[in-house]
């Protein structure tokens, strides 16, 4: 029977002598024979500050008594090894204790991962005390079993107080019910907890935090616990209601501004209506009785008639001048249209220093040829190049990287379908394409109309201009843009400048 044991099995006489090892004791004890073990004092086989307990538990086997320790002893090779160990007397006929029986169990493996697991612990709670936010854990069905010091330190509560309520102590009653409702989702889905929400500080008062936690799981998918952390936010929260201040009090002064400016072009509106008709028709009128005279009653005039009136004509003539000159600088925007022969491969690459933290973000690639120069009015078409851009890196789609393909040459007009131009002109041929999202071909027109857009605002931002202003810029140059797309595929955009022969 003893022979048959998987563990290190020892008879030991009364003083303590090994009188019998079975196979696998010395085997497990990495020996070579019986010899090695026969007669050796047992408690020699234990370090120095292991051989009290060893010898304690042979002399309360021969007192009768059972005893049990866990230690660390080498093998005879000196591999060191983990055993549970028992000790028990063995009785003779009448009773009386004859010898000791030893068993040796090794547990090396196991109590390696369980100190791998309190060091793992150990250092998991040392890196949780030193972050800046608070850590904490749950169990499978969320209740609280753990959190860092700083959750102590802030919140003044025990780890019972804690435990038994979890953040219900610290929560602010405003966000206590969504903030569990989001808990109790997490916990039922198995889906990441992310909340935002005042917990109150031990002196009473409350700070902003975001709170997030992420399920852990075994191999077979099964969720074992939640690790959350807890971060203030207090002070961007103050920064965005500041922030959403200013914009608001800065909206009501354009909301005034555009008004006085409404009003101001209404005032315009009525100027040129006076000028175009109130003012010219008089004008005109005279013009014309003054030509009358000239020609029918030029004898009957002296000289210095003569003279009079056509010095009246050609007052006459320098106010029609004016007022045609009031009438198209009303009609102009304020801006200079001072046309420049420029490197387009210098704007884009203003443009795409200027977007440089939105191409990373959206992980995309610009890719061009090399684009050639055109007789453009620079900071317009500045101004155009970052609109299209932007509204491929907005367009992306989510699947994958966003790759936008920028390209340009001359063309003659005769190879081109567009009825808008000219087959006798040359032009400036310069596409932008993506595959992002794209859209159905049917809104190719209704993009480019002021305040039209294909989304909702909540499934992306936008007021719906910036392609209206790439329109009205294309416009100013006297040119053509046409946009193709397909949904799911991508969009491109084609425009066409005239050349100019000088």
């Amino acid at each position: 029977v003893l022979e048959s044991s998987p563990d290190c099995i020892k008879v030991l006489n009364s003083a303590g002598e090994i009188t019998f090892i079975n196979l696998n004791g010395i085997c497990i004890l990495e020996g070579e024979s019986k010899d090695q073990f026969m007669g050796r004092p047992w408690v020699s086989m234990w370090e120095s500050y292991n051989q009290p307990v060893v010898a304690d538990a042979v002399a309360k086997a021969f007192r009768g008594e059972i005893s049990e320790f866990i230690a660390l002893s080498p093998t005879v090779k000196g591999t060191p090894k983990w055993w549970n160990v028992q000790v028990k007397p063995i009785l003779a006929a009448d009773g009386k204790v004859m010898s000791a029986l030893a068993t040796s169990r090794d547990i090396t493996s196991d109590k390696n991962r369980e100190l791998a697991l309190k060091a793992s612990e150990q250092k998991f709670r040392l890196l949780a005390d030193s972050m800046p936010q608070f850590v904490w854990t749950g169990d499978a069905a969320g209740k609280m079993d753990y959190f860092d010091q700083s959750v102590f330190e802030y919140s003044g509560l025990t780890l019972t107080e804690l435990q038994q309520d979890g953040w219900a102590k610290m929560v602010h009653l405003a966000d206590a019910e969504a903030n569990m409702l989001a808990w109790q989702h997490s916990i039922a889905t198995g889906d990441d907890f992310r909340f935002e929400h005042r917990l109150k500080k031990f002196d009473g008062s409350f700070r902003w935090h975001l709170s997030r936690a992420t399920p852990k799981r075994d191999d077979n998918g099964v969720i074992q616990m939640w690790v959350g952390t807890s971060t203030d936010i207090e002070d961007q929260k103050t920064f965005a209601n500041e922030l959403e201040r200013l914009v608001h009090e800065r909206t009501k002064e354009l909301a005034e501004s555009n008004f006085q400016l409404a009003k101001m072009n209404k005032e315009l509106e009525s100027f040129a209506y006076i000028s175009s008709h109130d003012l010219q028709e008089p004008l005109r009128k005279i013009q014309t009785f003054a030509n009358q005279i000239l020609e029918k009653e030029a004898e009957r005039l002296s000289e210095f008639g003569k003279d009079k009136f056509q010095r009246m004509q050609n007052a006459a003539m320098r106010m029609q001048t004016l007022i045609e000159d009031l009438l198209n600088y009303s009609r102009t925007t304020n801006s200079k249209k001072v046309f420049e022969n420029t490197d387009l491969n210098h704007l884009l690459t203003e443009v795409k220093e200027e977007l440089k933290e939105e191409l990373a973000h959206k992980n995309a690639v610009i890719e061009t040829d090399g684009l050639c120069n055109a007789n453009i009015i620079p900071f317009q078409f500045r101004q155009l190049l970052y609109n299209l851009l932007r509204n491929s890196l907005k367009f992306a789609a989510a699947h994958r990287s966003s790759v936008i393909k920028i390209g340009s040459k001359q063309v003659p007009g005769a190879v081109l379908s567009h009825p808008e131009l000219d087959k006798a002109q040359r032009y400036c041929h310069i596409t932008v394409s993506d595959n992002g999202i794209g859209f159905e071909q049917a809104y190719s027109q209704k993009i480019f109309e002021v305040f039209q857009k294909l989304h909702t605002r909540k499934e992306y931002e936008g007021t719906g201009i910036g392609l209206a202003i790439v329109k009205k810029i294309v416009d100013n140059h006297h040119g053509v843009i046409e946009a193709n797309g397909l949904a799911g595929e991508g969009a491109r955009f084609d425009i066409y400048l005239p050349v100019s022969e000088d």
